[in-house]
């Protein structure tokens, strides 16, 4: 008579595969947090962001015709806007616009625009 023998093969039992895949994905998940945060709070963010509002103040004052100084603030970043007469011209203005965070500053930019008769 034939007999049937049965071996035993060695492995993993499902509860050490879920708790590989838990801890795995425990680990992938902390790793994307730090990678955001890294990426998030990097100083070219930071320079593209205060860039756009830099650029949204001048558009701002020329729609308005708002050709004051003043100070804004957004985002923990000073906005300083300046605006001086250009030199040479009667018509013409310099908007200048300076962003600062703390003492730190992060951009400036200026465009000259026709002062409109009213």
């Amino acid at each position: 008579m034939a007999k049937i023998t049965t071996a035993k093969v060695s492995g993993s039992t499902l509860i050490e595969v879920v708790i590989a895949t838990v801890i795995i994905l425990a680990v992938f998940t902390v790793a994307i947090g730090i990678f955001t945060k890294v990426t998030q709070s990097g100083y070219s963010v930071s320079r593209t962001s205060a860039r756009q509002q830099m650029e949204a103040i001048i558009d701002q004052s020329i729609r308005d015709q708002d050709y004051e100084d003043e100070i804004l603030e957004a985002d923990s970043i000073d906005y300083e806007k300046s605006v001086v007469p250009y030199s040479g011209y009667d018509d013409l203005l310099l908007l200048k616009v300076e962003a600062r965070q703390g003492a730190t500053t992060i951009g400036k930019i200026q465009k000259i625009v026709r002062r409109e008769e009213q």
